[in-house]
């Protein structure tokens, strides 16, 4: 006979997982750019946790679309860690892009197997606007004048000539 508290029943095994968990070296690739992952592997029965040493893995890049880009084919090292590259595509939409990831053995249900990532298409910035009151420290009121000097300068030192302000 088997007791069960709260509608658990103790004489049943817990679920042992497979748990991946996934970094990437940033948050924000431009398309074109590689996208250096990293997995960690390994099994929980929600109690205690083990590595998951040679195991063998797949790892997906999805894209904004929900349509895989790239198919990887791993194998954890003693550690249970993975590395994986991919090229983040230029002929597709950028946005919301998943890489996701599988543990290749049937008898191990994957659980926490996606990370997602941001795909735009942006510019780094090549001047820093600073700006200085040249009114003394005052309260302001609605409808004040305050007059400002803001400066632009280049990444490299040099002042931005000419430029508009909108």
């Amino acid at each position: 006979e088997s007791i069960g508290v709260y509608g658990n029943d103790l004489s049943e095994k817990p679920e042992v997982t497979g748990r991946l968990n996934i970094f990437t070296d940033r948050a924000i690739y431009r398309p074109g750019q590689k996208a250096l992952v990293g997995v960690i592997a390994y099994q929980s029965d929600g109690v205690e946790s083990a590595i998951l040493p040679f195991a063998d893995l797949s790892v997906s890049l999805v894209d904004a679309n929900r349509q895989t880009v790239e198919t990887k084919k791993v194998k954890t090292n003693e550690w249970g860690t993975a590395d994986v590259e991919f090229v983040i595509p230029k002929d597709r939409l950028p946005g919301n892009f998943h890489i996701n990831a599988e543990i290749n053995d049937s008898t191990i249900i994957t659980r926490d197997n996606s990370k997602n990532i941001r795909v735009e298409e942006y510019k780094r910035p090549t001047f820093e606007v600073s700006s200085k009151s040249t009114d003394k420290e005052r309260e302001i009121a609605f409808c004040d004048s305050v007059h400002v000097t803001f400066n632009a300068t280049s990444l490299t030192g040099v002042p931005v000539q000419g430029a508009t302000v909108k």
